[in-house]
């Protein structure tokens, strides 16, 4: 008896703490003018509140996803954007390289050919000198010949020097040109982004 008696007494604090602790869910303590106050909850109540926290903080979560996305995708674009714009420069610029190559090598063709028929005609000029000078019937006859020579050639030198100098001018920025163009453009598009 006396065991059935301490089983009973556990099974009743059992069911005693089991009815505090519903309570203590189910109730909150508020102060009013110093003294405690229990405000109880109905069960159902606690639930909806719980839930309709549960779905604000998914709606927050939700919403705070799709604004990571689109902030995500708009990077994304823009960061693709500035690598087609870095392609495009890219070969812009190596188009103008190309074309800066193209005019110097041309330039350098010209040049060659002009010296080439410099040097022919000097040649050919020094070809007549030695006919001359061979076929003339005196010493002072060709001491002329060799001075009309060599003021003939170095009034020619003169001349081929001044003409070179100005092709190779005109090639240096003719050459140039396209690479500095495609630099202001390069420095104005940067200028506009900053």
């Amino acid at each position: 008896m006396a065991t059935s008696r301490l089983k009973a007494g556990k099974k009743t604090s059992n069911e005693n703490s089991a009815r505090a602790a519903t309570k203590a869910t189910d109730s909150r303590r508020t102060k009013t003018n110093g003294a405690a106050k229990i405000v109880h909850f109905p069960t159902g109540q606690i639930t909806t509140l719980v839930q309709s926290g549960r779905a604000a903080a998914q709606k927050q979560m939700q919403a705070g996803l799709e604004i990571t996305v689109d902030n995500m995708e708009r990077v994304t674009a823009n960061m693709m954007k500035n690598m087609e714009d870095m392609t495009s420069m890219n070969k812009e610029m190596f188009e103008a390289y190309v074309s800066c190559c193209t005019t110097w090598a041309k330039g350098c063709e010209q040049i060659s050919k002009s010296m080439m028929a410099t040097m022919q005609n000097a040649a050919q000029q020094y070809m007549q000198c030695c006919k001359s000078m061979l076929t003339a019937k005196t010493m002072k006859e060709a001491m002329d010949t060799q001075s009309d020579f060599v003021r003939s050639q170095m009034d020619t030198m003169m001349a081929e020097g001044t003409k070179m100098s100005e092709m190779c001018v005109k090639m240096a920025s003719e050459a140039a040109e396209p690479v500095q163009s495609q630099w202001t453009t390069l420095t104005s598009k940067f200028n506009q982004a900053a």
